[in-house]
């Protein structure tokens, strides 16, 4: 780390963050500096161009990273089944750590396994959030049909019985498992793909709304389908 900055009560503009990054460049000489790396936020954009105006050999590089967040977060935004699949985990994960014994209780059926909580500025989060909930969907199944989860108050109220409708929910969980890591690695492919058309995301918008179906709780669950690995979003998060 060559330096930190107490800016909390500054207006982070740009001739401000440019100063800032000039103070660092030069204690440091500017010979020793080749690029900088940058978010799409405007004021860091020209922040940047003036950097490269008073030093013509630097690069300015819009963080790859940061490019796959905000990305990864219209995917959310514009298509309803991914919002529907994230918000239904999210859902899950707040229900089973707001109570103390629910935890426990959850703790003990899962091996200690722990359900991943998002993070508001790291939208990859949420996708891990859901690998996480996939992970042990078999451990939750069992967890919400045992006579232990019946018998709690918690799940009497209405957080707790959309909780247990989704996790029975069969239709949700094959869209879970089958679909939803396959088509998030597919848009993010083809994005980064210069010579594919641009992706149509209201084709996507018309997979079947897996929300609207009634489901019976004592439908055949068994599902082989192995969860699809979203290992590669770590490299994501830790990157930005």
């Amino acid at each position: 780390m060559m330096n930190t900055f107490e800016v909390l009560k500054e207006k982070k503009t740009c001739m401000y963050l440019r100063d800032i990054l000039v103070s660092v460049i030069d204690d440091i000489r500017a010979e020793n500096v080749v690029q900088f790396i940058t978010d799409n936020a405007s004021n860091f954009e020209f922040a940047g161009d003036m950097l490269m105006g008073r030093y013509p050999h630097l690069y300015k590089t819009r963080c790859v990273a940061h490019g796959i967040q905000l990305l990864l977060k219209d995917i959310y935004v514009e298509i309803e089944w991914v919002r529907k699949v994230i918000d239904a985990s999210k859902l899950i994960v707040m229900f089973m750590y707001k109570h103390t014994i629910l935890l426990s209780l959850m703790r003990e059926h899962t091996n200690n396994r722990e359900l991943k909580h998002p993070c508001t500025t790291r939208f990859a989060s949420n996708f891990k959030m859901v690998e996480s909930v996939i992970n042990v969907e078999d451990e939750l199944r069992m967890f919400v049909a045992s006579s232990t989860w019946r018998g709690l108050d918690y799940t009497k109220q209405t957080m707790g019985k959309q909780v247990t409708k989704i996790i029975h929910d069969s239709e949700f969980r094959k869209q879970r498992k089958e679909e939803f890591g396959g088509i998030i690695v597919e848009i993010l492919c083809l994005h980064f793909a210069r010579d594919i058309e641009p992706i149509d995301l209201d084709n996507l918008n018309e997979l079947p709304d897996y929300f609207d179906h009634d489901q019976d709780e004592d439908d055949n669950i068994s599902d082989p389908t192995e969860p699809e690995d979203l290992s590669w979003l770590d490299a994501i998060e830790d990157g930005v």
